[in-house]
């Protein structure tokens, strides 16, 4: 989004590491000259005062963190920040509800490895002496009908790289 200088950071504040890693990327804005307007969020009625927040601040553009609440209330964040506000998150559920994109680990794939690593330990394997992984795949959604009504256009570089595009 070219011009993008006012951006927010909506995640759900009940664990210490988001709150460090949400501080950290306020820090990684600051150096690509954005400023980043975190808001941790607990319950419904602290997401419904964060939108009026990012109304006050004249946000361009939302980052939506993954998490049971935000997914258990996507559907009406979403209503809040449409036709308003492009919002960037993790996974198939965001871009299915109106997120613009969204770029994360392929979470089915890595439940159904979770399966054969609980198999394993099932058939005697000592947890600790199985590996520490990280996902192998990474998916790219974009949400073109989304995109258009804001008036955003994705460019083609990055559309041949998608894994779905929603039109």
């Amino acid at each position: 989004m070219p011009g993008l200088k006012r951006a927010g950071l909506l995640f759900e504040a009940t664990n210490p590491q988001w709150i460090t890693s949400a501080n950290a990327n306020r820090s990684l804005a600051k150096d690509l000259g954005l400023s980043l307007n975190i808001y941790g969020v607990h319950n419904l009625e602290e997401i419904r005062h964060a939108f009026t927040a990012f109304e006050r601040q004249r946000l361009q553009a939302l980052v939506v963190w993954v998490s049971p609440l935000l997914l258990l209330h996507r559907r009406d964040i979403m209503n809040w920040a449409s036709h308003k506000l492009p919002v960037i998150g993790e996974g198939p559920e965001w871009a299915e509800s109106g997120a613009i994109v969204t770029y994360s680990a392929d979470y089915i794939g890595m439940w159904r490895h979770a399966a054969v690593q609980v198999n394993k330990i099932l058939r005697g394997a000592k947890p600790g002496d199985l590996p520490i992984e990280q996902p192998t795949k990474i998916t790219l959604r974009v949400n073109l009908r989304s995109a258009r009504d804001l008036g955003i256009t994705i460019p083609k570089t990055i559309l041949v790289q998608a894994d779905e595009v929603i039109q």
